[in-house]
């Protein structure tokens, strides 16, 4: 008698990201917009970079990067390590995103961040994430702290958008 060997064990999420980092990147229109690159995942990890352009920038005469190009760049990359973290396939959405200052990023240095994703709740996940604008860890610009609502399903999003089931009245 012929044995089947063992199936293969199903990739984690995070190794497929890791395997198709391209693919990640060029996820959403915004991130292909302003040029966000995702350079690595690990489990609950993403690390990524944002070419310094003249048309990111908030402030010509100091060539600091508009806040909206960087709130969409760590948004991005955060998201990149909520999805890491997941067992399993889910849609998700950025709830709060804090971005804490640190000092304007200088004229003509890319940017780079690296998220973790250090818990995830039954509907919640929390990403730290530090925003940078050199190759140094050193050359920090800001702290970022976001949540993000998990979806697993349609059906568990509808039900969640109708009061009545929030109320305990439609199980």
């Amino acid at each position: 008698m012929i044995e089947n060997p063992a199936p293969k064990p199903r990739p984690e999420i995070w190794q497929i990201m890791a395997q198709h980092t391209g693919q990640v990147s060029d996820a959403t229109p915004q991130a292909r917009a302003i040029g966000v690159i995702i350079t690595e995942v690990t489990k609950a990890n993403a690390t990524g970079t944002m070419e310094w352009r003249e048309d990111l920038v908030g402030d010509t005469q100091s060539g600091t990067m508009a806040s909206g190009a960087v709130i969409t760049f760590v948004d991005q990359i955060c998201g990149a390590a909520c999805m890491a973290a997941l067992t399993e396939p889910a849609g998700f959405a950025t709830l709060d995103l804090r971005i804490d200052y640190l000092r304007p990023s200088r004229r003509g240095h890319n940017l780079r961040t690296k998220a973790h994703c250090y818990r995830i709740s039954r509907h919640v996940a929390f990403v730290r994430a530090m925003a940078f604008d050199g190759d140094s860890d050193d050359d920090q610009i800001a702290a970022v702290q976001a949540t993000f609502m998990i979806i697993k399903s349609r059906k568990d999003m509808l039900k969640r958008s109708d009061p009545k089931a929030n109320m305990g009245e439609n199980t």
